[in-house]
């Protein structure tokens, strides 16, 4: 799959979430925007206009780190035996992603082997 402006494609087949919820990439820029969150901030308008509507997730690259983003924020930095231990299933709690077809949001890095992917099945797209 070739790169497109903003995009590139997913760097693996599968990626992992806590919930497993899609929503558009609308939608998850103004949530990021308000959060004050790089680079939603100064998103390019050209992008959020050809493929607002697109269907979009955060995954990550670790099954754990997905898991310890439903996890309260004061467990957060807890040591991962420590939680694993806790939540003997934490496995069971995290959602698969089909990441194949999918591209990645070039800089939405979170800095916890997450990043942001979009679905552009052509019924997704807008204008190219």
């Amino acid at each position: 799959m070739k790169t497109l402006h903003g995009l590139e494609p997913c760097p693996q087949a599968v990626g992992y979430n806590s919930h497993g919820y899609w929503s558009t990439l609308k939608d998850i820029v103004e949530i990021e925007a308000e959060r004050e969150n790089f680079p939603f901030t100064d998103f390019p308008d050209d992008l959020l206009a050809t493929y607002g509507e697109a269907p979009a997730i955060w995954v990550t690259t670790d099954p754990y780190a997905a898991f310890v983003y439903a996890i309260s924020a004061d467990e957060y930095n807890e040591p991962r035996d420590v939680i694993k231990a806790r939540y003997p299933s934490w496995r069971d709690e995290i959602e698969t992603i089909d990441c194949a077809g999918g591209m990645k949001v070039i800089d939405t890095d979170d800095g916890d082997d997450g990043y942001l992917i979009i679905d552009l099945r052509p019924k997704h797209i807008k204008n190219l």
